[in-house]
């Protein structure tokens, strides 16, 4: 495998904290936000002698902790951060709106693909809240995990089945159809010894992946995910690098 030199570009200062590719076929489109609060746009396939298809804002204050982008509407682009701001891009007019703001840290960003109305964000120690899109408000609200929510994911083949990796050193699925407000109960709990840095489900949705510091990646599968295999893999990036996810 090569990595040739046009395939790669500094699309702005400090680490990064998350890439996210754009969901089309018809262009390589890359979004990323770094600890410094900076969002960039890479078209990996631009070709104008005039620039380098890198574009560069700073939305936020603070470490970017989600990118969202909408396979059908991908001129607004969602954002969240760790100074607890939610804003929405409009592409067209390069413009960031605020649409939510919380006295927490907001630590990731999720949306159902069956349901654009709404947005999942993990805040707090182990808060997860649901908020409206249209109203701007929250309009559920559980409380999951004893520590930070590190990640956020739903089951493509059934996004009422979601799962969430946590500092607290467990990844969790859940059915949202059963989540009572109070006492919410797990389909799945998976415990690792250290923090779980993420937790995504497979394309076909039948098999969720954790990576933990603990140096495991898990594999959960079977039709009810009863089936845990833990495989030794070096999960350590060092100080100036973020998560291996």
């Amino acid at each position: 495998m090569d990595l040739k030199p046009e395939n790669v570009a500094r699309v702005f200062p400090g680490r990064a904290m998350l890439v996210k590719f754009f969901p089309c076929s018809n262009m390589r489109m890359i979004a990323a936000g770094n600890k410094s609060g900076n969002i960039a746009f890479w078209n990996v396939d631009w070709e104008d002698e005039n620039g380098d298809g890198i574009y560069l804002y700073r939305p936020h204050e603070a470490p970017i902790s989600g990118i969202l982008i909408q396979q059908h509407s991908m001129s607004k682009i969602f954002t969240s951060c760790y100074d607890g701001f939610l804003r929405v891009m409009d592409a067209e007019k390069e413009v960031f709106d605020l649409l939510h703001h919380s006295d927490d840290t907001i630590f990731c960003l999720s949306q159902q693909a069956s349901n654009l109305r709404s947005l999942y964000f993990g805040e707090g120690l182990g808060g997860l809240n649901m908020l409206d899109i249209r109203t701007r408000k929250c309009s559920k609200s559980w409380h999951l995990h004893e520590r930070r929510i590190s990640t956020i994911d739903f089951n493509s083949q059934n996004p009422n089945i979601m799962a969430t990796s946590s500092t607290d050193g467990t990844a969790c699925i859940w059915d949202l159809r059963r989540m009572s407000a109070n006492k919410p109960q797990t389909l799945k709990t998976v415990s690792h010894s250290r923090a779980v840095t993420a937790a995504y489900f497979s394309p076909s949705g039948n098999s969720l992946a954790t990576t933990s510091y603990d140096d495991k990646v898990g594999i959960i599968s079977g039709n009810n995910y009863e089936d845990i295999s833990m495989i030794y893999h070096n999960n350590q990036t060092g100080r100036w690098l973020s998560s291996f996810r």
